[in-house]
């Protein structure tokens, strides 16, 4: 199947897409797709393990602890295999209710 664009989007461009999503609430996945797993080694910081290795570490993640920017969140540890998503609000914290997703 072919994607063709056209107009000004008519050169050749990489097309990005979703890899991974989860929403949890703590530890525990209300929903997810493209992750193994989850695991957390401290409050507040969570290792989201994909399901399938992905070609390279370039990957954007955005992260939304409690449905709301009150908490300093980020990500890190960009790896072909998983990524890391930290919640902060003084020190590590674990959010009620958190989404992430990783787009490529």
């Amino acid at each position: 199947m072919a994607i063709n664009f056209k107009g000004a989007f008519a050169s050749g461009q990489k097309i990005l897409g979703y890899r991974a999503y989860v929403t949890a609430n703590g530890s525990s996945v209300i929903a997810s797709t493209g992750l193994s797993s989850i695991s957390s080694s401290t409050g507040g910081r969570y290792m989201l393990n994909y399901s399938a290795t992905h070609p390279d570490a370039t990957a954007a993640v955005a992260v939304l602890p409690n449905n709301n920017y009150h908490y300093q969140s980020w990500y890190d540890t960009n790896e072909t295999g998983r990524v890391q998503v930290n919640f902060y609000d003084g020190g590590y914290t674990t959010p009620s209710r958190w989404s992430a997703m990783v787009v490529r």
